[in-house]
């Protein structure tokens, strides 16, 4: 029996057409994203602080956490986090032991 003969090579526009419409058939890339909940235990899945959880975060730089809830889209902190950043944040607050005294 003869092998059967290789496939004819498309030409350009047949070759383009069938990707369009291969690409018509594929949802597009979901572009949202999913909300992310902060708590004190979450763990940071992204960013400068990957790997840490916000209560670390919270004790290095609130700062970051501040930016965080006001810049990033889908962020939602809960009540714990919203009060332990206005207590780190607060001027009137203690400072910790690893701090300098403020006067």
């Amino acid at each position: 029996m003869p092998e059967p003969l290789p496939p004819k090579p498309l030409d350009p526009k047949t070759a383009k057409l069938r990707a369009l419409r291969l690409a018509a058939t594929k949802p597009p890339p979901s572009t949202e994203r999913k909300p992310l909940l902060l708590s004190l235990e979450t763990i940071m899945p992204f960013g400068k602080h990957k790997g840490l959880t916000v209560a670390s975060i919270l004790d290095s730089e609130p700062s970051y956490i501040t930016w965080l809830i006001e810049n990033v889209p889908n962020i939602i902190s809960t009540n714990e986090v919203e009060q332990a950043l206005q207590e780190a944040t607060d001027p009137r607050a203690p400072p910790k032991a690893w701090e300098s005294p403020r006067y």
